[in-house]
């Protein structure tokens, strides 16, 4: 029974490299390059805690919130609250 290893060659004799391949080692590069700048832009800080540092700034209260549900409803006129088909 083979073991199914397969030899990459030796690092006396550099690999050849196709074009296909090295196109698609430059686009690799330039997407570490993009999100190297992407990260110093934004002070080192993760996606989900910039998010978070945002959401205050951006969600209104809960009570905003709510009365603005009520205010655009149809029914709003109405002494019964809407139920939203439920």
């Amino acid at each position: 029974m083979s073991s199914g290893f397969v030899s990459g060659g030796t690092t006396d004799v550099p690999i050849e490299r196709n074009d296909e391949w090295l196109a698609a080692q430059e686009e690799l590069e330039a997407t570490r390059r993009r999100k190297a700048e992407e990260l110093r832009q934004s002070n080192g800080r993760s996606l989900y805690e910039t998010l978070e540092a945002n959401k205050g700034t951006f969600l209104p209260p809960k009570a905003e919130a709510v009365a603005a549900i009520y205010l655009c409803a149809p029914t709003a006129l109405s002494s019964t609250p809407p139920t939203y088909g439920i």
